[in-house]
């Protein structure tokens, strides 16, 4: 949770951001060299460390935005828009590895980390008033033991997803996918990412923050069990449509369960130990 504890610790919010999205800019071009795999282990840890928890403080950003009445009904609409830009860096990563070259995409993830740090210059200057030795209220965040029970339920959840999701690309190689169809197989996953976000406005006000991510966990363990069982890259395509269902849901529950259990001068130190466990 260390940026989650340096952003809440300081009056420019944007300050902790710049500062991950300049090193990851400056850090994916370092891979273009050819160099000893140690090194490439520790660009990409390091790449690890300062791009990691740029979602959960644009996360933070959104919900002192909206504050915890407005998080559970107008989330959804903000976050959609993130899930457009996926989609279309799939597209276009994909394309560009198939037409110009693997190391394309290194290009491509720089430019958009420098695209990125441009539209933070935009964003206002200041907060909430800085936590006072914020990195001392970390255990006052999970002294909540219904907030710890959420952590070790949502973890198991991000143990799982991120243990397969590395192996989703040579899996679809297995299947008989070009580089452009991989690209593409995730535009199903999109599209039905950005309907779950659409339609989690009306469903959260519903079901509550712990109905969206049950559901989310729901469609979540339907769609590893239905991956299971595809050979051809046409199955493929429809079994990725349960993603956004079930990651749509989930981070839009979970958004409005952190944002409901807070302290709003805490709220990226929560964001960020959410992400670390």
């Amino acid at each position: 949770p260390f940026w989650g504890v340096v952003s809440d610790s300081v009056r420019d919010k944007r300050i902790p951001l710049l500062v991950m999205m300049a090193v990851c800019g400056m850090g994916y071009l370092a891979l273009l060299k050819p160099q000893p795999f140690s090194r490439i282990i520790l660009v990409t840890v390091m790449l690890a460390a300062f791009y990691g928890p740029v979602i959960p403080l644009l996360d933070s950003r959104t919900a002192a935005f909206l504050g915890p009445e407005k998080q559970q009904s107008r989330y959804g609409g903000i976050r959609l828009w993130g899930s457009w830009g996926f989609l279309a860096g799939a597209i276009v990563t994909g394309w560009a590895c198939d037409h110009l070259g693997e190391k394309s995409f290194i290009y491509l993830y720089a430019a958009f980390c420098w695209a990125v740090f441009l539209m933070v210059l935009g964003l206002p200057r200041s907060g909430l008033v800085p936590a006072q030795k914020s990195w001392k209220q970390v255990p006052r965040v999970l002294a909540n033991r219904k907030f710890s029970l959420f952590l070790g339920l949502s973890a198991l959840n991000w143990i799982a997803g991120s243990s397969s999701f590395p192996f989703m690309t040579p899996f679809f190689h297995e299947i008989g996918m070009s580089k452009q169809m991989i690209g593409l197989a995730f535009v199903p996953a999109i599209l039905s990412e950005v309907a779950a976000f659409w339609l989690a406005r009306k469903i959260l006000p519903r079901v509550g923050p712990i109905g969206g991510v049950s559901l989310g966990l729901v469609f979540s363990g339907l769609r590893w069990v239905l991956f299971s069982l595809v050979h051809v890259p046409v199955w493929a395509f429809a079994v990725n449509f349960l993603h956004g269902w079930a990651f749509g849901l989930f981070h839009s529950g979970t958004q409005a369960y952190i944002s409901r259990e807070s302290p709003p001068e805490l709220r990226a130190t929560a964001q960020t130990v959410f992400m670390a466990g």
